[in-house]
């Protein structure tokens, strides 16, 4: 994400709480009048050590400096955005609306910030998460590939419990594993995978842009749409297209290649080669 400098040390609580552009969610708690925003976040990476509960208190907070602030301020409340969501996901779970506000702040940054905490966040609870996913949905296409990336992250762990509501990210998605960026397109084929594996008849251009992907030049792309290709076909090896292509990258690899379990690569092989022998047959 591109940033800009800033020296304003005003403190936190002169300069205006994150306010979502919906109305109908708390605002969260002031911080220390006494501290700066540099102070603030520094405090809050401290908490991180010795009291991640009020680590977690302070989300609202940072979310606050995030969104006034730039620079090498914005990047440490980022930063610490991030470290919270990694180590306590469930500290995200009562900032919820608030998070699925801040996905859609016409910031990049403020809107990336917010979708990573909402995958972070997904992980543990996607009930909660799910609060951000038409925010996510309407990111699948955007410009900026940090924000792409998590907007997929986000439908990737929300999708698969309900893929109705979920089921426009298909054109968005089938676009996202073509895309230049070697994350992005990492990030769609977990997506495919997780998506395609719960309900494939509702994501046809997915399945049809996942078998391209398994020959795509980049080893760790390749790697992970192998790796959607053996769940999607473990789970519904009749919804999966162009059955030779699929065969050959999966014969291709071993369960150790992709970290899956013992066999779990030759069930899905043997699914889709069980069908193709019966399809040969029905054929003459």
């Amino acid at each position: 994400m591109r940033l800009s400098d800033s020296d304003d040390d005003t403190p936190v609580a002169e300069r205006g709480e994150y306010t979502p552009a919906e109305s109908g969610t708390l605002p969260p708690e002031p911080a220390d009048e006494e501290l700066t925003p540099d102070e603030y976040v520094a405090e809050v990476a401290d908490l991180l050590e010795r009291d991640p509960d009020a680590a977690g208190d302070a989300v609202g907070d940072l979310f606050t400096i995030a969104h006034d602030d730039e620079g090498a301020t914005r990047v440490a409340a980022g930063e610490a955005l991030d470290a919270i969501g990694r180590r306590y996901p469930d500290e995200l779970a009562v900032w919820s609306e608030l998070l699925a506000e801040a996905a859609s702040d016409a910031d990049d940054e403020v809107a990336f910030f917010a979708l990573r905490a909402l995958a972070q966040l997904a992980a543990v609870s996607p009930q909660a998460a799910a609060k951000g996913r038409k925010a996510a949905l309407d990111t699948l296409g955007a410009p900026d590939p940090d924000l792409r990336q998590a907007a997929l992250s986000v439908v990737a762990e929300v999708g698969p419990s309900d893929p109705d509501a979920v089921r426009r990210a298909d054109r968005p998605l089938s676009a996202a594993l073509a895309a230049d960026d070697p994350a992005v397109r990492t990030a769609a084929a977990i997506a495919a995978g997780r998506l395609l594996g719960a309900a494939p008849g509702k994501f046809p251009r997915t399945a049809t842009a996942l078998i391209d992907a398994l020959a795509d030049e980049d080893d760790r792309v390749r790697k992970y749409a192998i790796l959607a290709l053996a769940n999607f076909a473990s789970e519904h090896p009749d919804n999966v297209p162009s059955k030779e292509r699929a065969i050959a990258a999966l014969a291709s690899v071993t369960d150790d290649d992709l970290g899956l379990r013992r066999g779990a690569t030759g069930e899905a092989l043997s699914a889709l080669v069980s069908l193709t022998f019966e399809e040969d047959a029905a054929t003459g």
